[in-house]
C-alpha cells in the first residue's frame, strides 16, 4: 500500500515529506504572496541570477515580464519600482523569501527561498 501524503505535503531535496507547518510558511501567506502578479515576476528573475540584483534592475525585469503592448515602458518602471519598494520586496523580505536591502536598494534570495532556473518556471 502507497503512503498517503496530504495534498499541501511538500518534498523537501532529499525527496522526503515535509508538512507544511515544518515550510514556514502557511498556504494562505503563500497564496497571497504568490496571488500578485508583481511578486511572481519579482521571484522568477531572481530565480534566473545566482547573485544580488539593484532594485533598478529587478523594476525593469519586473516591467517588462507584466507590460502589455499598449504600456508607457517608463510610466510602467516608475510603477512598478515604486510598488517593489514599498510594498512587494518588504513583504517577501518580512517571509525571508527574498533579502532586501533599503538602504543599498539591493534584493537577493533570502535564507527561506529554495528558488532556482527550473522551479521559476513553475511560477510563470
Amino acid at each position: 500500500m502507497a503512503p498517503t501524503v496530504e495534498l499541501d505535503a511538500t518534498l523537501d531535496a532529499g525527496g522526503t515529506t515535509v508538512s507544511p507547518d515544518q515550510t514556514g510558511l502557511a498556504d494562505a501567506t503563500l497564496f497571497d504572496l504568490l496571488g500578485n502578479e508583481h511578486r511572481r515576476a519579482c521571484l522568477h528573475c531572481l530565480a534566473e541570477h545566482e547573485t544580488a540584483l539593484s532594485v533598478s534592475a529587478l523594476g525593469r525585469q519586473v516591467a517588462r515580464a507584466v507590460a502589455d503592448a499598449e504600456a508607457d515602458s517608463d510610466e510602467l518602471y516608475d510603477s512598478v519600482y515604486i510598488s517593489l519598494c514599498q510594498t512587494h520586496l518588504p513583504k517577501l523580505d518580512a517571509v525571508e523569501l527574498v533579502e532586501y536591502e533599503q538602504d543599498r536598494k539591493r534584493i537577493r534570495h533570502g535564507p527561506g527561498s529554495t528558488l532556482s532556473r527550473s522551479s521559476s518556471t513553475r511560477l510563470a
